[in-house]
């Protein structure tokens, strides 16, 4: 017995010494590799493009990186939907959870599995007649990084259209006061500004690296795929890189079409949301006010005939 305690002793030390330590070696190799082959193997990491998720935290990444990665690898086969969750991904700006395909069903099991065991409790505690809520519980884990991932698409798919209604002026003022399309799109992405003007920013870093100003806008495309509204803006300007065909005016008029939409959605949500607070009102609100105000009425009542 004393020897299994010090022999668990001994492989906490060595953990704890080993998850100090693993960053500073890191560090040190960095510095003997030569930088060109330390770039190549940060491309091939980016290449691979593994479970990441753990990466900050060393003892917990060697001691569950590779169960946790293999899990992921075979729930990415099983489920059989890798092109549309890697779509995803791209459409959420590949978020810090989810950097990759393999981080996010890495994910999706982490949340299975402790919603399972979430579940499993009661059910050894009370009987096996929870056993149907702990299977319910481990597919709700299982599904919850989906839900995740729509809302942050959903939310970055709004902060680009807002944005790009009220930047598409902007772009006309710079073409009308004689300016190229590229001048406009470098003005624009000199200014402050959210994640679109940081669209319009990378084509311009893509531009200075030599690529063509029409291929830097299709990149732009690639990373936000199914956006109808940068498709349009991303062929205009296309169409008048190449055709030199007028733009002031289809911009501004595109911009205020945008912005009359984005006002009509938020007059909608506003009545959606009054229509939502009668619930909560009828409720909580008006059984409050009804003891406030018949409490006494019915306490004198009561006192007379009683």
């Amino acid at each position: 017995m004393n020897a299994l305690i010090a022999f668990s002793g001994a492989l906490g030390v060595w953990f704890v010494w080993m998850a100090v330590t693993h960053p500073l070696t890191l560090k040190l190799a960095k510095l003997k590799v030569p930088r060109l082959a330390r770039e190549a193997a940060e491309m091939r990491l980016e290449e691979y493009g593994g479970v990441t998720i753990l990466g900050d935290r060393p003892i917990l990444d060697r001691a569950f990186g590779p169960i946790l990665e293999n899990w992921a690898t075979g729930l990415a086969g099983l489920v059989g939907k890798r092109e549309r969750d890697e779509t995803r991904i791209v459409q959420a700006g590949r978020p810090a959870r989810y950097r990759t395909i393999y981080d996010f069903y890495a994910w999706k099991v982490i949340c299975a599995v402790l919603f399972f065991a979430l579940g499993l409790f009661p059910a050894l505690v009370v009987g096996p007649g929870f056993l149907l809520l702990t299977l319910l519980l481990g597919l709700l884990g299982l599904f919850l990084p989906d839900f995740h991932l729509t809302r942050l698409i959903k939310r970055r798919q709004e902060l680009l259209r807002t944005e790009l209604a009220f930047t598409l002026h902007r772009l006309a003022i710079h073409i009308a006061a004689g300016r190229t399309l590229e001048m406009a799109v470098r003005g624009v992405a000199e200014r402050p500004g959210g994640l679109f003007v940081a669209e319009l920013r990378q084509v311009v870093t893509n531009c200075n690296t030599g690529v063509a100003f029409r291929g830097a806008l299709e990149r732009m495309l690639e990373r936000n795929p199914e956006l109808a509204e940068m498709e349009r803006f991303v062929d205009m300007l296309v169409r008048t890189a190449e055709y030199g065909q007028p733009i002031v005016a289809t911009l501004t008029q595109m911009g205020e079409v945008m912005q009359e939409r984005l006002e009509s959605q938020v007059e909608a949500r506003g009545l959606a949301t009054s229509v939502k607070m009668v619930l909560p009102m009828g409720l909580l609100v008006l059984p409050a006010i009804g003891i406030v105000v018949m409490g006494p009425a019915i306490y004198v009542g009561a006192g007379l005939f009683f």
